[in-house]
């Protein structure tokens, strides 16, 4: 059961939160007038007590703050967040509730609110219990006068969120700063085949930007000779899920195609969706050569061998 304030209540939060509460106020003294209206009321106030009761199941804390920054409405998120209930917080100055350090964050906004603005923001706040990162939104109501009477507000502690997103930052950037600082070329492609992001060897090796090199730009500085192979191995390995291992060769930026030995390995997200591809390239150039070499001496040691009047053999002394 809800009291007449509070009831009032909800229909302000009604009309920030979106709901059409029609309320139509005959002036006309007439009976059957007053009869007409008798029901729309009754009806209003039925959406204004599932307004009331919608704010409690809310898992998000909403209250409504008149412009003396007293509590006229709160939710049992809202409350529960200074280990009050929803009664111990109306009538009570926001100072009392949720202490002056932690206000003094929020003032600017509360100002904006107080002087009509919506306003939408994160900071962080000194609460008791130490400082917390907070998103706010407020939206202001306005009395009959089209004077500012209070402020809705909608307020999420996304402490933990923010920790989470600096560590995944964090993690990023000693990632970012081991692949540049690696000796090797590193690709990463998404679960489309389309690459996302090459590492700065890589960029220096070909003399391109990320820009030019993401999505299938990469194709551009492959040999044209060996351009095929080297998407049908990692195609057929990108549908099959599994690593591979692959040789052609690339331009570099002064012109000359370089030998790389290309090694890629699937990636898996925590629950276990595919997500993509990360390799990494060596140039391997000099041993090619190096085999290279070695297959045309033994070719000219078998021609020499085959075309020689005598027996030539090899052994151990």
């Amino acid at each position: 059961t809800f009291s007449e304030d509070e009831l009032d209540l909800a229909v302000t939060i009604a009309r920030q939160l979106g709901f059409s509460l029609g309320h139509t106020r005959a002036q006309d003294a007439q009976r059957a007038a007053e009869a007409r209206l008798r029901p729309s009321e009754e009806r209003m106030r039925q959406s204004a007590n599932q307004v009331a009761l919608v704010m409690n199941a809310a898992p998000v804390p909403i209250a409504y703050v008149d412009k003396n920054l007293r509590y006229r409405l709160v939710n049992k998120a809202y409350a529960k967040r200074f280990d009050l209930t929803p009664d111990e917080c109306i009538g009570r100055h926001t100072t009392e509730v949720a202490g002056g350090d932690a206000m003094e964050a929020f003032k600017p906004y509360i100002d904006a609110a107080l002087a009509g603005q919506s306003v939408e923001f994160e900071v962080e706040a000194q609460y008791a219990q130490g400082p917390r990162v907070m998103h706010g939104h407020y939206e202001p109501e306005f009395n009959a006068a089209g004077e500012v009477a209070g402020f809705v507000a909608v307020v999420s502690d996304i402490t933990e969120r923010k920790r989470d997103e600096d560590a995944l930052r964090a993690s990023e950037q000693r990632f970012q700063l081991m692949a540049d600082s690696a000796p090797v070329l590193v690709w990463m492609s998404g679960p489309d085949k389309a690459c996302t992001w090459f590492n700065k060897p890589w960029l220096d090796f070909v003399g391109a930007t990320m820009e030019s090199q993401i999505g299938n730009g990469w194709a551009a500085s492959i040999h044209p000779e060996d351009l095929e192979s080297c998407r049908r191995v990692y195609e057929e390995a990108f549908d099959a899920r599994r690593t591979f291992s692959s040789e052609y060769r690339v331009r570099r930026h002064y012109g000359e195609y370089r030998w790389l030995l290309d090694q890629g390995t699937p990636l898996f997200g925590a629950a276990g969706e595919f997500t993509g591809y990360i390799g990494s390239c060596i140039d391997i150039t000099e041993r090619r050569l190096t085999e290279e070499r070695l297959r045309e001496s033994e070719q000219r040691f078998r021609l020499i061998a085959e075309s020689a009047p005598v027996m030539l053999w090899k052994g151990d002394h």
